[in-house]
Parts: C-alpha cells; sequence; structure tokens
C-alpha cells in the first residue's frame, strides 16, 4: 500500500515517493585521539604493581656492569659509535662515561669458564670456601701453580660417548652488588665484577671506606660503623699499561668529586640507601643472583685477566 511504512529492516518509512528521512547519527565508541587514549590506557590507578608482590630477588638476574675494551664486540661492531673505556650494562645494553652507585655489599667468588681456544663459555659460579675450588687450588699448587689467576679445573670424560673434555678453568672474582641511580632516585641494580689487576681498586676503595670515621653532628663514628649502603660511589675508568699491554681498568671516587667522602652519604631515609639495603638483604639471604650467562665470551681483554670483561 502507498501509506505503508517500513521498520529499520529495511522497508519504506514514508509514502512512496517522498523524500528519504534525513540521516540520523548512532552513538558509537569512537577512539580518542593519540595523546587521550595514552592517558586512558597506560594510567593503570590502583592496578599498579600487581602481579609482583610475591617476588624477590630470586625471580630476577641482576645485569654485569663492566669496562669494554678495545677489542670488546660492542666497541668492535659499533663503527665509532662505542668506546674502549666506556662501561657497559650486558642487560639493558645501556652505555655510559660515568654512572654513579650506591654500593650494597661485596663478595667474592670463582667462575668457571671453558677456555676461549676450547670455544669458551661461561659454566658457573662457586662460593671461593666451596670444596671444588680449595681442590682445584690445592692440586694446582701440588703442581706448581699459584693459587692466583687462571685455576685448571679438570673435567670428567663425555658420559655418552666416553671421549675427554676440555679442561675448564676458574677465575678469581670480586663483586660489588649495587644500585644504579640517576638524580636523586634508584634505576636498577647491577653486579660490577673485578678480576686480576682490577681488584686492586676494590680493595683500595674498600680499604678507604672501611676505615672512614668521621665526625657529624656532635658523633664521632667508629670504623666500619657508616654502612656501606650509605656512600654514592661514581664509577669511571682509566688506562693502565704493563708488560702484557694496555687495557681500561675502573676507578671508584666519592660521587661528589674530589676526596672528601662525607659529601657523598645519603641518610637511611633516602630512596637509594633503602634500595641498596634491601638488595644487601637480598644478596645475604642467597637470592641476588648476578647474570654472568649474559657476558659475551670474547678474546681477554685484560691482558693479566684471561676473563671475558
Amino acid at each position: 500500500m502507498a501509506n505503508e511504512t517500513q521498520t529499520q529492516s529495511g522497508k519504506s518509512t514514508g509514502k512512496k515517493g517522498d523524500a528519504p528521512p534525513p540521516m540520523t547519527t548512532t552513538s558509537t565508541a569512537m577512539t580518542p585521539p593519540p595523546e587521550t587514549q595514552a592517558l586512558e590506557v597506560y594510567d593503570y590507578g590502583d592496578d599498579a604493581g600487581q602481579g609482583f608482590e610475591n617476588q624477590d630477588m630470586s625471580f630476577r638476574k641482576l645485569p654485569m656492569l663492566v669496562v669494554l675494551q678495545s677489542n670488546s664486540p660492542q666497541v668492535v661492531e659499533s663503527r665509532g659509535k662505542v668506546h674502549a673505556g666506556q662501561l657497559f650494562n650486558t642487560v639493558t645494553e645501556e652505555v655510559f662515561d660515568e654512572i654513579i652507585v650506591v654500593p650494597a655489599v661485596l663478595d667474592k667468588c670463582h667462575l668457571q669458564f671453558i677456555p676461549r681456544d676450547d670455544g669458551g663459555g661461561f659454566k658457573g659460579r662457586h662460593p671461593s670456601d666451596s670444596k671444588l675450588v680449595r681442590d682445584a687450588i690445592r692440586k694446582h699448587e701440588q703442581n706448581g701453580g699459584s693459587a692466583f689467576g687462571k685455576i685448571p679445573l679438570p673435567q670428567p670424560n663425555d658420559p655418552k660417548t666416553g671421549k675427554s673434555q676440555p679442561m675448564h678453568e676458574l677465575v678469581e672474582n670480586y663483586e660489588m652488588y649495587a644500585i644504579t641511580t640517576r638524580g636523586d632516585d634508584p634505576t636498577g641494580f647491577a653486579v660490577v665484577p673485578f678480576q686480576s689487576t682490577k681488584i686492586k681498586v676494590l680493595r683500595s676503595w674498600n680499604t678507604q671506606i672501611e676505615q672512614f670515621a668521621p665526625k657529624l653532628g656532635g658523633k664521632q663514628f667508629k670504623p666500619r660503623e657508616i654502612p656501606m649502603f650509605a656512600h654514592r660511589v661514581k664509577i669511571t675508568t682509566e688506562v693502565e699499561t704493563n708488560a702484557k699491554g694496555t687495557y681500561f681498568v675502573p676507578v671508584l671516587s666519592p660521587a661528589m668529586g674530589g676526596d672528601d667522602l662525607v659529601k657523598s652519604l645519603i641518610g637511611r631515609n633516602d630512596p637509594r640507601y633503602q634500595a641498596a639495603k634491601q638488595l644487601h638483604d637480598e644478596v645475604q639471604a642467597g637470592h641476588a643472583k648476578a647474570a654472568y650467562e649474559t657476558m659475551t665470551q670474547e678474546p681477554a681483554q685484560d691482558a693479566e685477566a684471561g676473563v671475558p670483561f
């Protein structure tokens, strides 16, 4: 019929020949502008941080903060963008000319490697007082070797083929577990390794802060009374040369410059102090592990160390 109307299923809504009804706009969800979307999507409100509640440091590995040398892959492959003497974070791959850290605790261990001539590779970290290390050192000394430097670690034959396996090596390693910082804020965790000629750098710094006994606010502190994680430390590098070659070694100094440790101290309420104290506790509890597997096996950079740092 001429006056028959049409529903939204597609039939006419007016008389035949009438002009079509004006267009109507149906409300639909629109994508907000990028700036509005970013604010809306990335503001997680009360959900922020959820899912990480039950984690301690055993859930993560600490990156290594190492000194690059002229034959480090990061230097060789960068085509002039990365230089020997810079500091490299092995997990984030950030490169620094210098960095301020808050040390949490020091530790000592022996690292196990496959020699480079046999393919190289990191095989494990062992406490220096472990039976494996003590037995290897004792046998090496009985054969006229030294307790320092590279210690041979014989390997059993391959259980499947019966063939002999390459001799592994143990290398003495000192570690500084630390909080990295930017301005007044903690930014992450790192382990700074020290081997061979680099060990003396860490020992010298540690002796300095261990004997540090200032008088502050009328209180006379005793040596070792100020915790390690009250210190801010600047890490840079310098060139060292000996009969075996030229290479870069780390330099540890007060963050505020000069030799004045007092100016580089931070208080107990400082977030950097608190983060470093927490890292200290996690290391002592055995939860914090250094990510040595992120190290690149490469030609020796420190002529005396014989390890890929």
